[in-house]
């Protein structure tokens, strides 16, 4: 996609790596004739006569890249078939997770790389209960080196037109990271932000905490009497500065990722699954402020389910509220699409909403 150009975004999607469907049990009996289907030119054309612009298949689940090599060479076939119909090929990379039953074997170096909360247990993800996936921590160098490897794969050799990076958020309160590296550098995040080399910061911090040496100050450490979810309002100066952390960490990650990735191919499009605010304080619960991220992306994914809802205090929450965001940043959303549709595409017995 060159710079300027502008087209009507139609998305369809089967994002998820066979290896990823049985893993978690959620397949058919029949999955890999499903699976082979889903990558004929047959289908390609029947995507193309449908209206199908741009189609979100699977590059990188987190399995590890020697793990998935076959199925990225099969992504690659894949997107010579959809460039040879005009359909762009937006490459699915999972950020926010990675599977260490296959990691561990190709990275040794991986067995630190996931978050580790105030109890010293590895964090895993907190939906669909599956427990073979770690949360790793944003904050160790080898992990975003490695990603920046699958990155450069995907644009250079895949030769993708979009990359959409999936769970981009920290896991929620008491599961953040507090690892050594994560309790050092909050600490240098709170001697550079107010300056406490000087008198004039040491002043400054004294006024916000009450003491200007920093060196010992940690990330919350909650208790069952002291929950997150009791948490209506944020006061604790501390706690505020822990958010304010969290959120600068995930921006300068992606931040990073878009400096390094437009440098190889300045038209490569960058989409992040951020679950735009429903009203929630996001930058609490999942470190997401997308004022931030905005100026790091071309577009974002709203997984939010697109039913209308009306809260206690009569707000409305729709999927409105994700496009108001975006034309406010200069993004574009991609919505989701829990319905049927008038049109949808059957294989093998399983329908896919366009």
């Amino acid at each position: 996609m060159e710079k300027g150009e502008s087209m009507n975004i139609i998305v369809m999607g089967h994002h998820e790596p066979l290896i990823f469907r049985r893993r978690t049990g959620h397949l058919h009996v029949n999955e890999d004739k499903i699976y082979e289907k889903e990558h004929t030119e047959e289908t390609v054309k029947k995507l193309k006569e449908l209206g199908i612009t741009v189609v979100r298949t699977h590059f990188y689940k987190g399995f590890g890249l020697k793990t998935e090599a076959e199925e990225i060479k099969k992504t690659k076939k894949f997107v010579k078939l959809c460039h040879k119909y005009d359909i762009k090929v937006q490459g699915y990379l999972q950020f926010g997770t990675f599977q260490y039953e296959t990691f561990y074997l190709e990275e040794p170096e991986s067995k630190n790389w996931a978050r580790i909360n105030q109890l010293g247990e590895k964090v895993g993800i907190t939906y669909g209960h599956q427990l073979f996936r770690y949360a790793p921590c944003i904050n160790k160098e080898s992990y975003i080196k490695y990603l920046e490897k699958v990155i450069e794969m995907g644009i250079k050799e895949v030769k993708l037109d979009m990359i959409g990076f999936d769970n981009v958020g920290l896991v929620p309160e008491p599961e953040s990271c507090h690892c050594e590296i994560c309790k050092e550098k909050f600490i240098e995040f709170l001697n550079k932000k107010y300056k406490t080399n000087t008198e004039e910061g040491k002043k400054i911090a004294e006024d916000r905490f009450g003491f200007s040496d920093l060196r010992y100050i940690e990330p919350p450490n909650w208790n069952r009497w002291n929950s997150p979810l009791t948490y209506y309002k944020v006061v604790d100066p501390v706690l505020q500065e822990w958010l304010d952390f969290r959120a600068e960490a995930l921006k300068n990650v992606f931040e990073r990722f878009w400096k390094f990735a437009k440098g190889i191919n300045p038209n490569i499009i960058l989409e992040y699954n951020v679950y735009p605010y429903w009203g929630e304080n996001s930058i609490f619960w999942s470190g997401i402020d997308l004022y931030r991220l905005g100026k790091f992306m071309d577009g974002f994914y709203n997984e939010h389910d697109p039913h209308l809802e009306i809260t206690k205090d009569k707000r409305i929450l729709s999927s409105i509220r994700s496009y108001k965001l975006a034309r406010a940043m200069g993004n574009f959303v991609i919505p989701n699409n829990s319905y049927k549709s008038e049109k949808h595409l059957k294989i093998y017995g399983r329908e896919f909403s366009i």
